[in-house]
């Protein structure tokens, strides 16, 4: 837990959660107990902490196929890759891109409502972006056709 990145509540560095304390009194120049009462006051939630992570991990995947289809792409210029397996591969990428929003829109559901649950506010998202297979290989290809 102590390895935990949380934001110090007066400058908005991230600091570890031991660490904290000591940035309080050091950079902030608190005494000793105004630290100790502020790092006690920090709340970690971890089931939120997670879900933000899985965001994260979900959203590099989304680049690194936006980024797969590219070099396909140009693959299929320089004529390296043929038109056939060009065809095949991003429609792969295409479906793999459909799941990652999926389980992204998953994660965005789960946190609304953890967060609804902790503050009794949900937060609204934006327009849901569409989900259909077709458009995971359509975001692909228009990215560059």
């Amino acid at each position: 837990m102590a390895d935990l990145k949380v934001v110090c509540p007066e400058c908005g560095k991230r600091v570890s959660l031991r660490g904290l304390n000591g940035h309080l009194r050091f950079e902030h120049e608190y005494d000793l107990e105004q630290a100790k009462r502020m790092a006690a006051g920090v709340k970690v939630d971890g089931s939120l902490r997670r879900l933000e992570d899985d965001v994260m991990v979900q959203l590099r995947r989304v680049a690194e196929l936006r980024q797969d289809a590219e070099l396909l792409r140009q693959g299929r210029e320089d004529g390296l890759v043929s038109e056939a397996l060009y065809q095949r591969m991003i429609s792969q990428k295409g479906h793999e891109l459909t799941a990652a929003t999926r389980y992204l829109q998953s994660l965005e559901v789960s946190w609304s409502d953890r967060v609804a649950e902790r503050t009794g506010i949900r937060p609204e998202s934006e327009e849901d972006p569409p989900t259909d297979e077709a458009s995971g290989i359509d975001q692909l290809l228009g990215a560059g056709d």
